[in-house]
């Protein structure tokens, strides 16, 4: 689906940059390459440090691209910087080390004109670079299971690849795009409040992104990544008026997340030889319904230097703590 430009463009496609000269090239190519070509592209550059690489790495787009730049705010303030001067009616979202497939923007720009009640729509993607999940598919990976609601997004049963995002353009200006003061979730936070304000959202089951995980760009280990998760979902009370059974919903998942946490948190805590505290972590993960950390628990209280020799013994063999393994 090939147009030609008349005006303001269809689609603005947004891409955040940070420390990402050596990839951009590539996500820049990947654009070049769609079969919807009705766009245009705002790129950010969020206080790089790699800001001459960079330069050199954007110089065969420069005529293509409008580029600025700003002192690092993270990825949700540069987002919103493209925002204000974005003229499409849709806008994409695409992270500087990820890449579309040659159809990403037709399927997906298809969909909303076709179904005029959607706000916002995704895909799933193939995940690759540095980690295990490596050939998987993301809604696999990420257990994206349910279909979009306010309910699914907090339970994280429905999941949204960011870089596969494209979105009417009037509908995340509605809810004021991103909270620039959230480092890392800000776009969960922002499903999150598009769900909450009735805009309709739909998951494309296609896998139509390369979705790059690169060990630089890694975000920590599995308890900083709850801690953030639980960080964004105790801030969802403050900014929305959510009813008694909406309360429950997001107490509930923090619950959860806090035994996973726990649970992170006893395998540290016995990685480091702290039994005492490895123990206090264990027995708080009793909810979680998983028959390992039970286990776990129950050795903990009848035999923790076993457990202790056990885990670190798996942990030298295979690389992975297979002993009490992320709920």
């Amino acid at each position: 689906m090939s147009r030609v430009l008349d005006g303001w463009p269809a689609v603005s496609v947004i891409i955040p940059i940070y420390n990402a000269a050596d990839c951009i090239g590539n996500a820049l190519a990947a654009v070049s390459l769609q079969t919807f070509t009705d766009y245009e592209i705002i790129a950010i550059d969020d206080g790089s440090s790699d800001a001459i690489e960079l330069d050199l790495a954007i110089a065969p787009w420069r005529n293509r691209i409008r580029f600025c730049r700003q002192a690092n705010a993270g990825a949700g303030a540069a987002r919103n910087r493209a925002l204000l001067s974005a003229r499409g009616r849709y806008v994409a979202f695409l992270d500087a080390d990820d890449e579309w497939l040659p159809e990403f923007l037709e399927r997906q720009i298809a969909i909303l004109e076709d179904r005029s009640e959607y706000d916002l729509v995704w895909s799933d993607g193939w995940i690759r670079g540095a980690t295990a999940l490596d050939g998987q598919r993301y809604f696999d990976s990420t257990g994206s299971t349910e279909p979009p609601s306010f309910r699914t997004l907090v339970q994280q049963t429905c999941t949204v690849l960011t870089s596969s995002v494209v979105a009417r353009r009037g509908a995340v200006e509605a809810v004021r795009g991103f909270d620039a003061r959230i480092r890392r979730g800000q776009d969960w936070d922002l499903w999150l409040r598009l769900a909450h304000r009735g805009m309709s959202l739909y998951a494309n089951s296609e896998p139509l992104v390369w979705r790059t995980v690169r060990t630089e760009n890694l975000s920590g280990d599995s308890a900083a990544e709850l801690r953030r998760a639980i960080s964004v979902l105790e801030g969802i009370p403050r900014k929305l008026r959510l009813d008694t059974t909406e309360l429950g919903i997001i107490h509930e998942r923090l619950v959860r997340l806090g035994m996973q946490l726990d649970l992170e948190l006893g395998k540290q805590a016995l990685k480091n030889g702290d039994v005492i505290a490895a123990r206090v972590h264990f027995a708080r993960t009793r909810g979680l319904g998983n028959w390992k950390a039970r286990c776990v628990d129950a050795a903990m209280r009848i035999a923790p230097g076993l457990v202790r020799h056990t885990f670190l013994r798996t942990r030298t063999e295979s690389g992975v703590p297979d002993i009490t393994p992320a709920a």
